[in-house]
């Protein structure tokens, strides 16, 4: 694989940043991941870490180097982040479980799959274009899809914009929606960004920002001027991005085939039994996402 990545986050107009974000790979696998912790319930950011730490622990064990399914990975991973989120709790002696949003995308083979849930946004983007941008698990969303309200009428100080109805750590466990695989070509984009990037930009500024030729520039200044346009009310901004097949004079470009360990990270890890991860088979890893679903099912009928 050969790619250009850039990374950047910037503290809203609150007492700590709660996004979490980072990436870890193989010689043949990407996984990238965005969290954004929710405010509102408390200790978003231990959430939003927990979660991150839980995706990256678990790809170091089973890229190897490729993931064997990467749609019952991620599954399975994004719904294991939520256990160990519920599990924390009472060992961190919090009165009520944090929560997080939690966007992240796997690369191998030459293909994306992505997987989310909340509001933090995956787009894959081609010559300036979005050919593929998750869809926001919020009320203001499920408003349009219904018809209640137009999508004109959706801007970014609607009353129901930052209301969830998805996302880790709430008593119901999250429903994790799947987009993709799609085929990456040369020079496409894959931009991860919590809401405070995508909440105060419109998509057309956003994708002019980061098609920028200079990876390296363009995701720094996305994440400044969404953070510039949110003003007083600015949340905290923060953005993953990675050309695909990058040129080699592109600034910070990695050449997976040259990486001297198993995998490189920008996350910390530790395979100990003190990581709160259970080690888990190919075929344990299928019936806990066959158990996921009837549970969502039966949820869903009801």
């Amino acid at each position: 694989m050969r790619f250009s990545i850039q990374q950047n986050t910037i503290q809203g107009k609150r007492h700590d940043n709660q996004d979490r974000m980072g990436h870890i790979y193989t010689k043949d696998a990407l996984l990238l991941v965005v969290c954004d912790g929710l405010g509102g319930h408390g200790n978003g950011e231990k959430a939003a870490a927990w979660a991150l730490e839980t995706l990256a622990q678990r790809f170091q064990y089973f890229a190897k180097p490729l993931i064997y399914d990467p749609v019952i990975f991620l599954e399975a991973s994004i719904i294991a982040a939520h256990k160990r989120i519920l599990k924390k709790t009472p060992i961190e002696k919090l009165s009520t479980h944090p929560r997080t949003t939690i966007v992240c995308a796997l690369i191998q083979s030459g293909q994306i799959w992505i997987a989310h849930s909340g509001d933090s946004r995956a787009y894959h983007i081609r010559a300036g274009s979005a050919i593929a941008r998750t869809r926001d698990h919020s009320k203001l969303q499920f408003l349009i899809d219904t018809g209640r309200i137009k999508a004109s009428e959706a801007g970014p100080n609607h009353p129901d914009r930052n209301r969830l109805v998805n996302c880790l750590g709430a008593e119901i466990p999250p429903s994790v929606e799947h987009t993709g695989p799609f085929k990456l070509l040369e020079n496409d984009i894959v931009l991860l960004c919590s809401d405070g990037v995508w909440g105060s930009l419109s998509d057309d500024k956003l994708l002019k920002l980061i098609s920028q030729p200079s990876l390296s520039q363009a995701l720094p200044l996305l994440v400044s001027s969404a953070s510039n346009s949110g003003g007083i009310y600015a949340d905290d901004a923060t953005g993953l991005a990675v050309r695909w097949l990058a040129d080699f004079s592109d600034t910070n470009l990695v050449d997976s085939e040259h990486i001297k360990a198993d995998f490189e990270s920008t996350v910390h890890l530790t395979l100990t039994q003190a990581t709160d991860m259970r080690i888990m088979t190919d075929e344990e890893m299928n019936q806990q996402v066959l158990e996921i679903r009837k549970a969502l099912a039966k949820f869903n009928s009801r």
